[in-house]
């Protein structure tokens, strides 16, 4: 495998499909496989994201999706690559009470705030260190673009990378599970002999680690369940 695709390939995280034959052989033969590669340095994480949840008391105007611009970018990108915490990350701001009242009490609005380039391992300390100081960060940011919006936050919850990789086993804390990049895309997600949502000792593959990436689209589990009824159904006529 080319290097600049082993520096961007990030740990696979598996959704098995187990089917009739399928036992826990091949499940543990398929985590080996897996840990040689990332041991190898084969399947590294290259970015990691932080994600904060806000109640709040009502719902700023103004609030979307929000980049300074490009610098902003680069610049986090930059700071990640440095093992730092972007000092002014770019947000993806996400208000799902606007359309669904469920999720909240009356009068009360539930936000998502998104931000990628966040290293898993700092350069120094550590996330817990910096914590409070993160979830303000990304409030003022918010703020900066919706003003009013501090004043409205009542609680938060800040997922850190650290948070993300204990918590839901995110190797690298990757939400994506390896990164969407050219060389990691297609018949290349997420590896080239694993592309066709088949892996090692008839372990079937599916998620953001395989095509078509990340995102909650249901695309790869349908593709992933059509291999596998088409495999059944070629071992009945045999």
């Amino acid at each position: 495998m080319a290097a600049n695709a082993r520096q961007t390939l990030a740990t696979v995280a598996l959704l098995l499909l187990l089917a009739g034959a399928l036992a826990q052989a091949a499940f543990g033969s398929a985590q080996s496989v897996i840990q040689d590669c990332s041991e190898d340095g084969v399947l590294n994480g290259h970015y990691s994201h932080s994600d904060l949840t806000k109640a709040l008391d009502q719902l700023p105007s103004d609030l979307d999706e929000y980049t300074d611009c490009r610098d902003v970018i680069r610049r986090a990108h930059g700071e990640f690559l440095a093992g730092e915490a972007p000092a002014a990350p770019p947000l993806l701001v996400m208000t799902p009470t606007a359309t669904d009242y469920s999720l909240a009490p009356p009068d009360r609005h539930v936000v998502t705030v998104w931000t990628q380039w966040q290293p898993r391992r700092l350069r120094r300390g550590s996330w817990d260190d910096i914590r409070e100081q993160q979830t303000q960060l990304l409030i003022d940011g918010v703020d900066r673009a919706a003003p009013g919006f501090a004043s409205s936050v009542l609680a938060t919850h800040l997922q850190t990378p650290g948070d993300l990789e204990q918590e839901l086993d995110l190797r690298g804390a990757n939400v994506m599970h390896l990164d969407m990049t050219l060389d990691s895309m297609f018949a290349l997600r997420p590896l080239p002999e694993w592309s066709r949502h088949r892996g090692p000792d008839g372990v079937y593959l599916c998620g953001a680690s395989t095509h078509p990436g990340g995102g909650v689209s249901g695309a790869s589990g349908r593709t992933a369940a059509t291999v596998v009824a088409r495999d059944l159904r070629r071992r009945r006529r045999r």
